[in-house]
């Protein structure tokens, strides 16, 4: 399996693939109008969004956003195993939003419902009668030219005491595996994550929970109207490169207190002095240890493998209501996880400046 593409409902499709090429470098791709929805089709590297909004009511669109603030509607994976795929979703009783491939064994697609209001389009990867994936010529082509090369992992927020079963909708759904479970707890905020992968390694799917009334998950679900896709990162080839072009094109970024910068120093200088030999050989330079606080970029490493770094960034939410944003990410020497060391640092730092709500601090 793979992500083939993330479909968004807003208000004003242009308006938003405009802004989408203007702030983040994408590239228009194509633009499909019917009768009751408009649709721009943008893509940078192997990342493929498709930007909806309604003409008249009777647009599905004009539904999800009668309910929903704009965001993510539809998340598509391309499905090698197709009868496979179709054979769960009847033994499961998935609900089934376009049923023509239960009927008929040979349609390309068929869109199901999620957990929440939001869908998955499972599309046949069927290279004789149906592929949406760009050649691989055309991947490498892409990616070569774009600053922005590929979909890291999707972040879906879910109810308290939801977590157990959306992780087990998507195991006997997809034969997702989880490959992390961890909490993060502040003094204010605190929230429950499993990190799920598929069995190619290539779908990462984040699901979160609030553990307090206080959580700013809990006000992701209180803003969003349920369960939602809260977050999408993006993978970076030169993270501090994209940023920087981002910045200068007017795309906003999370502040990050300088506590957090202090603190990181101490954990450096504290395990340069104290810990393994891979710390003493960081692979980081002076430069971009300058660059990180100037480019407000977070760092993460594992104790024992300093070589594994995570470098993130997260914008300010790009749509009115604050419950959608993008991350930018860069995984150096095969990084693993999702940076929950630098969301623990980030919490308290912040908490201690006491300069910010957590309600519009980013999640795993």
């Amino acid at each position: 399996m793979k992500i083939d593409h993330i479909h968004f409902y807003v208000e004003d499709a242009e308006q938003t693939s405009d802004w989408l090429i203007q702030k983040m470098g994408f590239q228009s791709s194509s633009q499909q109008i019917s009768e009751h929805t408009h649709t721009e089709v943008v893509s940078s590297g192997q990342i493929s969004f498709r930007v909806s909004s309604a003409i008249n009511r009777t647009s599905p669109v004009a539904a999800y956003l009668a309910h929903h603030p704009a965001g993510v509607a539809d998340v598509a994976f391309v499905v090698d195993d197709w009868e496979l795929i179709l054979d769960r979703i009847d033994r499961l009783k998935t609900p089934v939003v376009n049923d023509q491939a239960l009927h008929d064994r040979k349609a390309p697609q068929i869109t199901i419902r999620g957990w929440g209001d939001y869908h998955h389009t499972l599309i046949a990867n069927n290279p004789k009668e149906f592929n949406s994936s760009l050649l691989e010529s055309d991947q490498e082509s892409l990616v070569e030219h774009s600053e922005l090369i590929n979909i890291d992992h999707v972040v879906l927020n879910v109810a308290q005491n939801q977590l157990a079963a959306a992780t087990q909708w998507y195991q006997d759904l997809f034969d997702f595996r989880v490959q992390q479970s961890f909490e993060i707890q502040t003094n204010y905020s605190g929230l429950y994550s499993k990190a799920l992968i598929d069995n190619s390694g290539q779908i990462q799917f984040n699901i979160n929970e609030p553990s307090t009334a206080t959580s700013q998950i809990q006000t992701f679900l209180e803003k969003h109207g349920g369960a939602g896709i809260q977050h999408v990162a993006l993978q970076a080839q030169n993270i501090f490169q994209s940023v920087a072009q981002m910045r200068l094109q007017g795309l906003e970024f999370l502040p990050i207190p300088s506590t957090y910068y202090r603190n990181l120093r101490d954990r450096f200088s504290f395990g340069n002095a104290t810990r393994s030999k891979a710390v003493n050989n960081f692979p980081l330079l002076q430069q971009e240890w300058q660059e990180l606080e100037k480019s407000a970029v977070l760092l993460d490493w594992p104790t024992d493998a300093a070589a594994e770094l995570l470098l993130q960034i997260f914008t300010q939410p790009i749509f009115a209501q604050p419950t959608f944003f993008f991350e930018i990410i860069e995984r150096r020497g095969q990084a693993q996880g999702f940076g929950e060391g630098n969301f623990l640092a980030l919490f308290e730092a912040i908490e201690q400046e006491n300069v910010v709500s957590l309600a519009g601090c980013p999640s795993v």
